[in-house]
């Protein structure tokens, strides 16, 4: 896994590596401006500088959920939702099936136009990097945040390879400033690059979902 993001960090040298440090937030301080100004509230998850910059490119660690379903489809949150009809099957399916994935978060901006297919070029490029040779699928993905997005995925490799687009206008940012944003799962390309089928870990950072479910008798 090591391996795999080293990789693709050095593919990738125009982002500039950046991390979230929440030992220098104050989540509670951050939750109730949420109300009042939550462009304020939730500055602390962006590089510093990057509302005033006119460009810039930015990559950084994290932890991501992915829900495996009944039908072996790994999924996010929003494709959850768009499969399970009630609230109930969601929430079974999110504590069955919740997985933590080790991934590498990708956000630029630029002041010009940024369309869908920079995104697809700049995946498909760094595919041919750091696992060449390895079939690569690319398939429309829905989010609200997103004004257009896809999904990438490795073979018939469930896990998704990235995820991600052009979002939608940011408020604090001027008038014709696009953005963008991708996830890269590094499950499917450290199996690519290793040979080895290396799965998502169980369980969800949402406690109260890792808990059984209550008796229903």
């Amino acid at each position: 896994m090591g391996a795999a993001a080293n990789a693709i960090r050095a593919a990738l040298p125009e982002f500039r590596p950046w991390q979230v440090d929440l030992s220098q937030v104050d989540l509670s301080a951050a939750t109730q401006r949420l109300f009042d100004n939550r462009a304020e509230a939730l500055s602390y998850m962006l590089p510093p500088g990057f509302a005033e910059e006119p460009r810039g490119a930015f990559i950084s660690g994290e932890r991501a959920l992915l829900i495996r379903d009944e039908d072996g489809a790994v999924l996010t949150m929003g494709e959850l939702l768009g499969k399970k009809t009630t609230r109930e099957a969601f929430t079974e399916r999110m504590r069955a099936g919740g997985c933590m994935s080790d991934a590498l978060c990708l956000l630029w901006k630029q002041p010009e136009p940024l369309e869908l297919r920079a995104v697809e070029e700049l995946l498909r490029r760094l595919s041919d990097q750091v696992t060449p040779g390895t079939p690569v699928q690319f398939r429309s993905y829905e989010e609200p945040r997103y004004r257009a997005a896809l999904r990438m995925q490795f073979g018939d490799n469930p896990i998704p390879a990235a995820i991600g687009g052009v979002l939608n206008r940011w408020s604090i940012l001027p008038e014709g400033v696009s953005v963008a944003s991708v996830g890269i799962y590094l499950e499917p390309w450290a199996s690519v690059r290793s040979g080895q089928d290396i799965g998502l870990i169980p369980g969800t950072p949402l406690p109260s979902l890792n808990r059984p479910a209550p008796p229903t008798g």
